[in-house]
């Protein structure tokens, strides 16, 4: 039960204040397995020492070699069962390799080390004579370098961590682009030229791609959300005051290599405040054909465009960067992509950028009970704004949205707060197609009628000069009141 509760809550020393900290499950999980080795290792050398003592070197060899071996066969025996009862499929060391290496070998140097220093200790307390310059040479080797060891790396790590309270801040990247558009980020590093800090970010889960077949099986906000995938590399620590961002990625649809460094503008990111009160950056990203990239920034939601160089490549390269693309997906269960069907990845990728590109003379009519609060919008140009129903009534260009939020007041028996409903694009697009028959001039109207939170009570309309068609592939959330 103590050491529960010692593992579970501990007083640590961070720089010039004492903080209360609880820890998390893997580190709870570290805690244990030290603390249990540690326990385990003292009772060890208590029974090595009992057996010097009692059976002179030559017992405490026997039990050291014993034990060895032991431990050896016994860890082979874990890793055969966590490999799925020993097969490794071939990918893995040998069963002899892994018996005979490091873990014995490990184990025999460190039991006679110790059991050296021990037999010495023992002769002196049978015979009253030390033989000191031996006895402190091996006092000062087994248990000076330790102590100078881990010294030196609690103060590189309090120096560390002192660099990074002063110089860095918490950061979470996230990169979308088209899930016809996969691609590999080869180099995501940011950096502050005054100082020269810099961080490289590492992407373990990248290269999501979903293949048509998939996507049509799933809802529309499924299908909405895979449609628009973002690489989301681990929460890391950027340098402050960065102000350049290295960014490489191959586009195998494409073919293309595109690597360059941009201005950051760092004084356009305002930080929040996570749960534990440390203060973090959200940058996000977006990838397009033709190495154009958009970074968001935090404060005023500002959107910063740049045009990425493209670099030449060979065959080599892009063969590597091909079985990557294979190794990442097959590896997260999903759809492999292959270039074999470059003119077909091509097509998917051009209709795409027609749909999200596609702009209509539009105008909507949002028939609802109670009074229209406010209108937002979600679509992939301006990822989200808000609007005035004045404005959407008016007819003009505009882009197709992937949903809208519509928000009430006064709505009676009904008791409806809020409601979003998704859209599939792609349809909503081609039967817009369908009514204007590529007549881009003509206005299209779409209604929206609510009369109830039932989805029967729900209709979309789409309405071209002489024609008018239910829309029925879309979804909705709703909210009541409490």
């Amino acid at each position: 039960m103590a050491i529960n509760l010692i593992c579970r809550y501990c007083i640590l020393i961070n720089f010039n204040r004492f903080t209360y900290y609880k820890m998390d499950g893997y580190q709870l999980e570290r805690l244990y397995i030290n603390t249990f080795a540690f326990i385990g290792i003292m009772i060890i050398a208590a029974i090595q020492f009992g057996i010097l003592y009692k059976f002179g070197l030559k017992g405490g060899i026997i039990f050291a070699i014993v034990f060895s071996f032991l431990f050896s066969f016994g860890r082979q025996l874990l890793l055969s069962y966590a490999r799925g009862m020993g097969d490794s499929k071939g990918t893995g060391p040998s069963h002899e390799f892994e018996l005979f290496s490091s873990p014995l070998l490990i184990s025999l140097a460190l039991f006679a080390v110790y059991s050296f220093g021990m037999h010495v200790y023992i002769a002196y307390h049978k015979t009253g004579v030390l033989n000191k310059p031996v006895f402190f040479s091996w006092l000062i080797i087994c248990i000076g370098a330790p102590v100078l060891f881990f010294s030196i790396k609690t103060l590189r790590t309090h120096l560390t961590g002192s660099d990074h309270s002063k110089n860095y801040i918490r950061a979470q990247f996230q990169i979308f682009h088209y899930n016809e558009l996969p691609i590999f980020i080869e180099t995501l590093k940011i950096k502050n030229t005054t100082n020269d800090k810099e961080a490289e970010i590492q992407i373990l889960n990248q290269s999501r791609y979903r293949s048509d077949e998939f996507l049509n099986q799933l809802n529309i906000w499924d299908k909405t959300r895979c449609s628009n995938p973002a690489e989301e590399p681990n929460t890391t620590f950027i340098p402050l005051n960065s102000n350049e961002l290295y960014l490489s990625w191959y586009s195998p649809v494409e073919g293309t290599y595109y690597s360059d460094v941009l201005k950051f503008p760092i004084n356009n990111f305002e930080p929040s405040t996570e749960a534990d009160g440390q203060m973090i950056l959200n940058i996000q990203l977006e990838i397009f054909p033709k190495g154009k990239v958009y970074l968001y920034t935090t404060k005023e939601g500002k959107r910063h465009t740049y045009q990425v160089k493209s670099k030449a490549i060979n065959e080599k390269e892009k063969t590597r960067f091909i079985e990557l693309f294979d190794l990442y997906t097959d590896s997260k269960n999903q759809n492999t992509f292959t270039d074999t069907h470059n003119i077909e990845n091509l097509k998917r990728l051009q209709t795409r950028i027609d749909i999200e590109e596609s702009l209509f003379k539009l105008s909507y009519n949002i028939s609802a009970p109670g009074d229209l609060n406010s209108i937002h919008f979600d679509d992939r140009r301006y990822w989200g704004y808000n609007s005035t129903f004045s404005t959407l009534n008016t007819s003009s260009l505009k882009p197709l949205p992937y949903n809208i939020t519509l928000n009430f007041t006064n709505t009676g028996n009904i008791n409806l707060k809020s409601t979003t409903i998704f859209f599939d694009k792609e349809k909503l697009y081609k039967t817009i197609e369908s009514l204007t028959k590529e007549n881009k001039d003509m206005p299209v109207e779409i209604f929206i009628s609510i009369k109830g939170i039932d989805k029967e009570n729900f209709e979309v309309l789409v309405k071209g000069d002489n024609q008018s068609i239910v829309f029925t592939d879309w979804e909705r959330h709703y909210e009541t009141e409490d």
